[in-house]
C-alpha cells in the first residue's frame, strides 16, 4: 500500500498489487465508499463478441519509482502513476498478446457516496460537461431522466456522453463541500472518448474511457495524460484546470467569432432563430400544409416577432424537404418547388430576415414513416449502398437514429462516396442563397457514429 499526502491535506491510498485507490481522505474524512478497480479494458473480436477485462484480472509484475507493471494472459499493462502538485498524472502502454483489438480503455476509477446532496444521507454534485454543461446534484432523478447513463454500443444513440458530441469537454469534476476532484482528460488531438458517471452497488463511478482508434492485435499507447487532481474550492475551480489547459492547447486555426473573417456579419450579433414547420404541428404529424405555407406565410409573423424583440430573426425551416421529412442524404427540391423557396428567401432578406434550414444528419433513409410513398429501397440494393454505413464488427447493419420518423442507416463518414452523396445534396441548398443549413443536426456538432467495419479505411474500433 503507498500513502500520497497532498499539502491541502488530501491523503490517498494506492494499493499497488491490486491497482486500486482504497481510500481517500480529506481532512480525515473518508470519501471513498467503493474499492473499484483502478483501470478497464475492453476488447472485441472480428465476430462482434466482446469481453472487459480489470484490474483485479491482472497479476502485478513490478514498480519501477511511478511505473507499474501488470500481466494477464491477453494484454499488459504499463501504468504511470506519478504524483504532481496537486494530484496525479497517469498514462498506459498497452502491449496486445491477443488477437483481439483494444476498444477502450478505462482509467482513474474509485466509488464515491453513491447518493449526491439532494438526497437523504447524501453528499456532492457532479459537474458534467453534458451539452453546455450542467450541475448534477440528485442521482436518482439523474437515472429517472431521459439522460441517465447509457453505456454507448453500436449501432449509436445520439444522446451517448460522448466526447465530441454531446460532450463538449474532456474533463468531469466531482465537488464536495468547499474541496473537488477533477478527472481530466488532457488530449490536444480531441479524439473520442466516453466521461459520464454511472450508479455501482455500492457508489457511484466516474466514467473516464478513452477509445483507442487502434488494429486487431496492435498495441495501445496513451499520447496524452490523464489527470486526477484534489483541490479546494468550487465548481469554478474544477472547471479552471481544463480551462487553463485548453487555452494552451487550442485547436489549430481557433478564431474568437469577433475576429473571425469567414463567418458572416449577422452571425456575430446572434439573431432570434424561429423554428417552425411547412407541414404538420410536430415530427410524427400528418405532413399537410401548415399556415405558414407557401413558405411566405410567415413573413408577417417574422415581421411582427422582429419589431417586438428589435432583433434580426432568422426562420428555421423544418419539413420542407420535398422528399420527406427526417430523411437523409436527399432534400431537394423543397416542398413546393424551388421558386417558391426562393421567392421566399428574396422577401425575407428584403425585410432583413434570415432564412435557415433544418438538414436531419447524416444518414440514408431506406422508409419514410412520415411520407409512405418515399422508398429508396430499390435504389440502396442496386447501387449497393450497405457497403457504405456504419457496421458492426460482423458487418451487420442497424441505426436507432429518429426511427419514429424514418427507417435507414447511418452513413459512414471516412468514404468519399458518402461524403459525395451528402455534399451534393448541400450544394443544392447553398445555392438557392439561404443564410444557414443546419447540415448536420442528428450528428450533434458533427460527430460520426460509431463505426466498426474493417473495410472503410478506418481502424476497427472508435478513436478519431
Amino acid at each position: 500500500m503507498i500513502k500520497y499526502k497532498f499539502k491541502n491535506d488530501f491523503e490517498i491510498f494506492f494499493n499497488e498489487k491490486k491497482c486500486s485507490i482504497t481510500s481517500i481522505k480529506k481532512n480525515g474524512k473518508e470519501l471513498i465508499f467503493e474499492s473499484l478497480p483502478f483501470f478497464s479494458i475492453k476488447l472485441r473480436d472480428k465476430d462482434n463478441s466482446s469481453f472487459i477485462i480489470s484490474s483485479i484480472d491482472f497479476s502485478f509484475v513490478s514498480r519501477k519509482e511511478d511505473l507499474f507493471n501488470y500481466k494477464n494472459k491477453f494484454i499488459d499493462v504499463y501504468l504511470l502513476f506519478k504524483k504532481i502538485k496537486k494530484g496525479f498524472r497517469v498514462r498506459v502502454k498497452v502491449k496486445n498478446k491477443s488477437k483481439y483489438v483494444i476498444e477502450w480503455i478505462e482509467l482513474n476509477s474509485f466509488g464515491l457516496n453513491p447518493k449526491l446532496k439532494d438526497e437523504e444521507n447524501g453528499n456532492g454534485e457532479i459537474l458534467y460537461p453534458y451539452n453546455e454543461g450542467c450541475l448534477v446534484s440528485n442521482m436518482a432523478r439523474r437515472n429517472a431522466s431521459p439522460f441517465p447513463f447509457i453505456e454507448p454500443t453500436y449501432p449509436s444513440l445520439g444522446k451517448y456522453s460522448i466526447f465530441p458530441n454531446m460532450i463538449c469537454s474532456q474533463f468531469i469534476c466531482y465537488i464536495g463541500d468547499g474541496y473537488g476532484i477533477y478527472f481530466g482528460l488532457h488530449d490536444k488531438n480531441r479524439g473520442t472518448k466516453h466521461i459520464d458517471f454511472k450508479s455501482c452497488p455500492n457508489s457511484i463511478k466516474i466514467v473516464n474511457r478513452i477509445y483507442s482508434n487502434c488494429n486487431y492485435g496492435q498495441d495501445y499507447k496513451m499520447d496524452f495524460y490523464a489527470y486526477l487532481l484534489f483541490f479546494d474550492g468550487d465548481c469554478y475551480d474544477g472547471m479552471d484546470f481544463y480551462k487553463k489547459w485548453f487555452l494552451r492547447n487550442k485547436i489549430d486555426n481557433l478564431v474568437k467569432i469577433e475576429k473571425n473573417k469567414d463567418l458572416p456579419s449577422w452571425y456575430k450579433n446572434s439573431p432570434i432563430v424561429l423554428t417552425f414547420p411547412v407541414r404538420g404541428h410536430f415530427d410524427t404529424d400528418k405532413m399537410e400544409p401548415n399556415k405558414f405555407f407557401p413558405y411566405k406565410n410567415s413573413l408577417p409573423y417574422i415581421d411582427d416577432f422582429a419589431s417586438s424583440l428589435d432583433s434580426q430573426v432568422m426562420a428555421l425551416l423544418m419539413h420542407y424537404e420535398g422528399s420527406a421529412p427526417w430523411a437523409p442524404p436527399y432534400i431537394f427540391p423543397p416542398y413546393g418547388g424551388k421558386e417558391m423557396l426562393d421567392e421566399y428567401v428574396g422577401l425575407m432578406h428584403e425585410h432583413n430576415h434570415l432564412v435557415g434550414l433544418y438538414c436531419s444528419g447524416f444518414g440514408y433513409t431506406i422508409q419514410s414513416n412520415l411520407i409512405k410513398s418515399y422508398n429508396k429501397e430499390d435504389e440502396f440494393k442496386e447501387k449497393g449502398y450497405s457497403r457504405l454505413m456504419c457496421s458492426n464488427s460482423n458487418g451487420e447493419i442497424k441505426s436507432l437514429i429518429c426511427l419514429d420518423q424514418r427507417k435507414g442507416f447511418d452513413l459512414c463518414p471516412c468514404l468519399d462516396e458518402s461524403k459525395k452523396l451528402w455534399a451534393n445534396e448541400i450544394s443544392k441548398l447553398v445555392k438557392s442563397n439561404i443564410d444557414y443549413i443546419q447540415a448536420l443536426d442528428q450528428n450533434h456538432g458533427g460527430n460520426s457514429y460509431f463505426c466498426y467495419s474493417s473495410n472503410h479505411g478506418h481502424p476497427p474500433v472508435p478513436g478519431k
